[in-house]
């Protein structure tokens, strides 16, 4: 290879775009091969193990450590580009070197953070897989984000009534504040 063309923005760029482009495609041998086996047929394409660069699991010792689980979660969802399960997300973890927390007993570990990425609703989707749970990020799910940001607003509207923050409520301050002001001016 030629010295220093690695750097070059071009190829850089044409690098990233053949690895997604191997994503996708062992994305799509994966979904003929779940084709295959449910018909009751041998899976076609035998490499659909490959992950490019990008979305990898190459963990540096310590890719995790030091953060927080949702931040790892999500970073580890992020390089994935799809939904994992939590013994999946769980091993990640362990070989990027995620500091636990000192009150999770080792072996509840994995039961403590699906029940940690389950709960949380704000970051995390939980998809329902033939296997059981999957855990992804609403990004991957345009449609979930919609129906998130309905919920929020909803919700928001529901927290700003019960802060006082109705129409009859804000008459009802303003009528004080008036009559405050009003004694005031009648002990003058």
């Amino acid at each position: 290879m030629v010295k220093g063309i690695g750097n070059d923005p071009m190829v850089k760029a044409l690098t990233k775009e053949l690895e997604e482009i191997l994503r996708r495609a062992a994305e799509i041998k994966k979904f003929i091969n779940d084709t295959y086996v449910y018909r009751g047929a041998s899976p076609l394409y035998t490499d659909v193990d490959y992950v490019p660069a990008g979305g990898t699991l190459n963990l540096a010792h310590d890719q995790y450590f030091g953060k927080g689980l949702a931040t790892a979660g999500k970073e580890f969802l992020q390089a994935k580009g799809r939904a994992a399960p939590s013994d999946e997300i769980f091993e990640a973890f362990n070989k990027g070197g995620f500091e636990w927390p000192t009150n999770w007993k080792e072996r509840d570990r994995l039961k403590n953070l699906a029940i940690s990425l389950s709960k949380n609703r704000y970051d995390f989707v939980i998809v329902r897989t033939s296997k059981g749970q999957a855990y992804g990020l609403y990004e991957f799910y345009p449609e979930k984000m919609k129906e998130r940001e309905r919920k929020k607003q909803g919700k928001s509207n529901e927290t700003e009534s019960a802060n006082n923050g109705s129409p009859a409520t804000i008459e009802k301050v303003e009528s004080t504040e008036t009559k405050i002001e009003e004694s005031k001016n009648e002990g003058n």
